[in-house]
């Protein structure tokens, strides 16, 4: 599966919030994605190891990636 995020910079109007909402909206699809797989998921279960690659603290067997750039997130 593959989930795009867009948001637009400029409606932000801050980087900040802008990295927030993208955060927020990648929460969104992650959870989505994990519900149909029957796998719970919250924002501290994500642990990232020390080449950046994400993964569920509880479910170290699912593997997935995020990448993002100024205002996509995939």
């Amino acid at each position: 599966m593959i989930y795009f995020v867009r948001r637009s910079f400029e409606a932000d109007k801050n980087k900040l919030n802008h990295k927030k909402q993208l955060k927020n909206a990648v929460d969104g699809i992650l959870k989505n994605a994990f519900a149909k797989m029957g796998i719970d998921y919250s924002r501290q279960q994500l642990c990232f190891n020390s080449y950046g690659k994400p993964y569920l603290d509880n479910r170290p067997d699912i593997f997935f990636n995020i990448s993002h750039c100024e205002g996509l997130a995939v």
